[in-house]
C-alpha cells in the first residue's frame, strides 16, 4: 500500500472506535462515557473538538474572502483546499457538539427556540448558516463530476463565488468573535484570559491559525499522493499568517498592560503564568521570527515545524479559555477519559477519509489560471487521475477489517452500565430564613447564594391565607401544618425516598411484619407492598393539603432544585402570560445578580484577586 492507503487503513479504525464510543453514549449518556461534572460541564469535546476546532477551520473564510475580494488569481489554487478544509472542520465540530450536549435530539432547538439574549444562540445560527455556505461554496466541485451539471457549476464559480465569499466572512468573523465574548460571562477564568478585548483576540488569532493549517494541509497531501510541492505559494500564505500573529501578539501585549493590568500574573510562579508564557512564545513568538527569515520560509520542514509550532500554542489557549483557565476558581479537576479522545479522534478520522475521498474523486488541488480567470479543471482532472489512478482491490477489505478492529477494541473498553447517579455527593438541604416585611432567604445548600422570596406578597398575590398556602404547600408530615419544602426534597440535585422503612419495620413489630406489607411471594419490593391506604386512613398518612394544585410523586421526592425550579417557573410563566409580563419566567426573575451573603467558596474576580466570598471585599 502507498502513503495515501495506509493512513486510510489507519483512519478507518479510529472511525470505527470513535463510533462505539458514539453508540455507548447515547445508551448510557454522558457520566458513562466522559470524566465531566457540574463543576467542570465543558471538557475535551468542547474546547478542542469545537472551540478550537472551528479556529483551526478558520482558513475558509479568511483565504476565500481575501482571494476572491481582491482578486489574488495565484492564490487560487488555494480556495478549494480551503473550503473543504472549513467544511469538514466545521461539520466535525457540529457533530462532536451534538453528542457533547445532554439531549443530542434536541440540537435544532436553536432554530425555534430563539434565545436572543445568549451569545450561543448566536454562535448556532452563525454556525448552522456558514455550513450551509460552505456546503454551496463545495458544491459546484462535486457538480463537475458529471457531466449534466457541469455548465451549472460554472454558472456557480463565476457568479456566486463572490458574494458567498463575502457572506462568508461576514457570517464567521461574528461567531469567531462571539465564542470568545461567551468566556467573559463567567468570572472564574483566570485574569490572564479575562480580557474586554476577547473577541477581537479569537478572531485575530483564529486567522493567523487557519492559515498555518492550509500550509500543513498543502505540505502533508502532496506527500502521501507524492505529488511537487508549491513551495513559493506557501512561503507568501506563511508570510501573511506571521504578520497576523505577530498582530495578535501586540494585541495581547496592550491587554495584559493596559488593559487589564494582568501582566503582574505572568511572574507569579504559578501553573497559569507559564501556560500564558508557553502560549505566547511556543505559539507566537519563536515561529514569527523564524518565519521572518527566508531561508526557514523557503524549505519545507521549517514551514512544518512553525506551524505545528502555532498550532501547539494556539490550540493551547484555545483550550485554556475554554476550561483548563477556570479549575482553580470552580475547585474541580478534570482530565478526559479515554472514551472521550476516542469519540473526538473518530469524528475527526471519519472527517480524514470524507476529505481524502474528495481529493481523490474530484478537483480539489487541479484548479488552474487561463488568462488571468479562474478556470474549471479539465475532465481527466475532476476524475482523479492526475492524483492516485486505480485504487487497489484490497483496499476496501483492508478498511473494513480495521473498522470492524476499532470498534471491538472499544467494545473491549467501555464499561457497558448506566452512570446515573453514581459519584454524586448527597448535598442536604436546609430550611430558609426568615427575614423583615415578611421576606424569606430561600439557601437551600448554604453555599453563599440565595433567592429572596417575598412570602408577604405572594401571599397577597394568591388569595390570602387561605386559598395561597395550597399553591406550594402541597403534602404535610404527620400533625404538622404547611411542611418545609426541604423535609422532603432532603437533597438538593438527587430524588429522595419518603417512605420510613425501618419506622414501619420496628412498630410493626420487626421481622415479623414483613408479610404484613409484602404478602405476596413475588419479591420484597417496592412494587409489590400493599398501598399505604390500605393500612392507613387519610389522617395517618403525611397529608395532602386540601385543594393542592402541585402533584406528588408517590414516596419519592425529587430534588430541591427540581422542585423549587418547576414550581416557581410554571407559576411564573402563567402570569407572565396572563398580565403580559415578558420573560417573567427567567432565571434573572428570582436569582438576582449580587445577592449573597457569604459563604465557604473561594472565588477569582475579573480584576484578578482572590477572596473569599464572606469576606464582602
Amino acid at each position: 500500500m502507498g502513503r495515501a492507503q495506509t493512513l486510510k487503513v489507519i483512519l478507518w479504525g479510529v472511525a470505527g472506535l470513535g463510533l462505539a464510543v458514539i453508540v455507548h453514549r447515547m445508551i448510557y449518556g454522558l457520566g458513562a462515557t466522559t470524566n465531566l461534572s457540574d463543576g467542570v460541564p465543558w471538557g475535551l469535546w468542547k474546547g478542542v473538538s469545537v472551540i478550537a476546532g472551528i479556529a483551526m477551520a478558520a482558513g475558509g473564510f479568511v483565504l476565500t474572502g481575501v482571494i476572491h475580494i481582491f482578486r489574488l488569481h495565484r492564490f487560487h489554487a488555494l480556495v478549494r483546499p480551503a473550503v473543504i478544509t472549513a467544511l469538514m472542520g466545521y461539520g466535525s465540530a457540529a457533530t462532536v457538539l451534538m453528542f457533547d450536549i445532554g439531549l443530542p435530539w434536541r440540537i435544532w432547538h436553536p432554530v425555534v427556540y430563539w434565545q436572543i439574549h445568549s451569545p450561543l444562540f448566536e454562535v448556532a445560527w452563525c454556525v448552522m448558516l456558514y455550513l450551509t455556505l460552505l456546503t454551496l461554496e463545495f458544491s459546484p466541485i462535486v457538480m463537475e463530476y458529471f457531466d449534466r451539471w457541469r455548465s451549472l457549476a460554472a454558472w456557480m464559480v463565476k457568479w456566486l463565488s463572490l458574494p458567498l465569499a463575502i457572506l462568508g466572512v461576514m457570517i464567521s468573523t461574528l461567531h469567531q468573535s462571539t465564542l470568545g465574548t461567551i468566556f467573559l460571562i463567567t468570572a472564574q477564568l483566570h485574569p490572564l484570559w479575562y480580557s474586554p478585548i476577547q473577541p477581537i483576540l479569537f478572531i485575530t488569532s483564529a486567522a493567523g491559525l487557519g492559515m498555518m493549517v492550509i500550509v500543513v494541509e498543502f505540505i502533508i497531501v502532496p506527500w502521501l499522493y507524492h505529488k511537487p510541492i508549491d513551495l513559493p505559494m506557501l512561503s507568501s500564505l506563511a508570510r501573511a499568517a506571521c504578520y497576523t500573529l505577530w498582530g495578535y501578539f501586540v494585541l495581547r501585549l496592550i491587554d495584559v498592560i493596559f488593559l487589564t493590568g494582568s501582566i503582574v500574573h505572568v511572574t507569579d510562579g504559578s501553573w497559569e503564568s507559564f501556560a500564558f508564557i508557553l502560549e505566547m512564545v511556543v505559539g507566537v513568538v519563536i515561529p514569527c521570527v523564524l518565519l521572518l527569515m527566508p531561508r526557514v520560509r523557503s524549505n519545507v520542514a521549517g514551514l512544518l515545524g512553525c506551524a505545528a509550532l502555532v498550532l501547539i500554542g494556539l490550540l493551547f489557549q484555545r483550550i485554556a479559555v475554554s476550561g483548563l483557565a477556570m479549575l482553580r476558581a470552580s475547585g474541580g479537576g478534570y482530565f478526559p477519559s479515554w472514551s472521550e479522545f476516542g469519540l473526538s479522534a473518530g469524528i475527526l478520522a471519519a472527517a480524514g477519509l470524507v476529505f481524502l475521498f474528495a481529493v481523490e474523486r474530484f478537483a480539489i488541488w487541479t484548479p488552474r489560471i487561463t488568462g488571468g480567470e479562474f478556470a474549471p479543471p479539465a475532465p481527466t482532472d475532476i476524475a482523479g487521475e492526475g492524483w492516485i489512478g486505480m485504487v487497489p482491490a484490497g483496499m476496501f477489505k483492508n478498511g473494513s477489517l480495521a473498522f470492524v478492529l476499532g470498534a471491538s477494541v472499544a467494545i473491549g473498553l467501555l464499561p457497558f452500565k448506566s452512570a446515573r447517579s453514581e459519584g454524586l455527593i448527597h448535598t442536604p438541604t436546609y430550611p430558609a430564613r426568615g427575614e423583615q416585611d415578611g421576606v424569606l432567604l430561600i439557601n437551600g445548600n448554604r453555599d453563599g447564594t440565595l433567592v429572596k422570596f417575598n412570602h408577604g406578597m405572594h401571599i397577597k398575590e394568591n388569595g390570602g391565607e387561605t386559598e395561597s398556602c395550597k399553591r406550594c404547600h402541597h403534602m404535610n408530615v404527620p400533625l404538622d401544618k404547611n411542611t418545609g419544602c426541604f423535609r422532603c426534597h432532603a437533597d438538593m440535585y438527587l430524588p429522595t425516598s419518603i417512605f420510613s422503612h425501618d419506622r414501619h419495620v420496628e412498630v410493626l413489630g420487626m421481622n415479623r411484619s414483613c408479610h404484613e406489607c409484602h404478602p405476596s411471594r413475588q419479591g420484597r419490593t417496592g412494587a409489590t407492598a400493599k398501598a399505604c391506604a390500605e393500612c392507613h386512613n387519610e389522617k395517618e398518612l403525611a397529608l395532602k393539603v386540601p385543594g393542592a394544585t402541585v402533584k406528588s410523586d408517590g414516596d419519592v421526592a425529587v430534588s430541591y432544585t427540581n422542585a423549587m425550579h418547576d414550581l416557581c417557573i410554571t407559576c411564573h410563566a402563567e402570569v407572565a402570560t396572563k398580565r403580559k409580563i415578558p420573560h417573567h419566567d427567567r432565571c434573572d426573575t428570582c436569582h438576582k445578580p449580587g445577592v449573597d451573603i457569604g459563604g465557604p467558596a473561594q472565588v477569582v474576580t475579573r480584576g484578578g484577586d482572590v477572596f473569599s466570598r464572606r469576606s464582602k471585599k
